[in-house]
């Protein structure tokens, strides 16, 4: 976008009073009047047509008197229009732990703050044969799931597991595990329809996040299948920053794209489980969780 998008005057009136926003956009024009004075102009938007959000910043903000008239306009080429809105449900009301299995062994572990699930690095200790993932209580087949996901952790060196192209743990000619010291922020995942082993990973190997774990570690698969567990990228942001997955699993097959790059396309999962519910994956390490859409599919 060209232009200043920086206010040229400061036009809005102290906390507790209302202010009146006149926001025009015109073919990749917007213009901004403030209490009647335009304020902001920019020119050349990356998108011309699309949706309009009311956006609240970690605060209480009310809105009203919203009037809405539709110009005449050019049609824009396909890629300055915004992509049609899906039939996506929030899973997560950014307040409470409501549709989703809470229970007396996760106190002290998973919170929420300001919209997020936050899992907490520092627990206290789990009881043997405790389940401390937080299940959601919907049981699912086919869908699309997006989940926007922080490693929260400090990234600390550490000695961990190397891996073939294939996906199976390198051993030594003793069978011994080879390992590589890693930058290490941490270790989690999304559990798919009820199983750990259907497990869309989450952690700071260098193949990057999103590989199906326990199916490509499985020598007993055929290679085929253990190779389309493995992200075919590295898409994952740094330490410390939001990372969005789209994780879609139709019948058996499980595709997952990573901040917009496909990482796995389509694998195969013997055995997964027709239904069941998702979880998010309590491996110990701080992470944080928030913006989770369902979208069921027709099974």
């Amino acid at each position: 976008m060209n232009g200043d998008a920086q206010p040229i005057e400061a036009r809005a009136l102290p906390a507790g009073q209302w202010n009146h926003y006149r926001l025009t956009s015109r073919d990749g024009t917007l213009e901004l009047a403030v209490n009647g004075r335009v304020v902001t102009r920019a020119a050349d938007a990356t998108q011309v047509k699309g949706y309009l959000c009311l956006e609240s910043e970690r605060s209480e903000v009310h809105f009203r008197n919203i009037r809405i008239q539709e110009l005449p306009g050019s049609q824009p080429p396909a890629e300055k229009i915004a992509a049609a809105a899906e039939d996506f449900a929030s899973i997560f009301d950014g307040l409470t732990f409501q549709g989703w299995k809470h229970h007396e062994g996760l106190e002290g572990r998973w919170e929420i703050d300001d919209g997020v699930f936050r899992l907490l690095g520092d627990q206290p200790p789990r009881k043997r044969g405790e389940d401390t993932s937080l299940w959601h209580e919907q049981s699912l087949g086919d869908f699309v799931l997006i989940a926007d996901w922080c490693l929260a952790g400090k990234p600390e060196r550490k000695p961990m597991n190397d891996f073939t192209e294939d996906g199976l743990i390198k051993r030594d000619a003793e069978g011994q595990r080879i390992t590589h010291e890693i930058l290490h922020a941490g270790d989690s995942g999304i559990y798919l329809r009820g199983e750990a082993r259907a497990q869309v990973n989450i952690w700071s190997q260098p193949m990057g996040s999103g590989d199906i774990n326990s199916y490509h570690k499985d020598a007993k698969l055929p290679v085929e299948i253990r190779r389309a567990c493995v992200p075919k990228a590295n898409a994952d942001h740094p330490p410390g920053e939001w990372n969005r997955f789209r994780i879609t699993i139709e019948g058996d097959r499980v595709t997952v794209v990573l901040n917009g790059q496909t990482v796995i396309d389509s694998a195969q999962l013997p055995g997964v489980a027709e239904k069941g519910p998702i979880a998010l994956q309590n491996h110990g390490d701080p992470i944080e969780f928030r913006n989770l859409f369902l979208k069921r599919l027709p099974e």
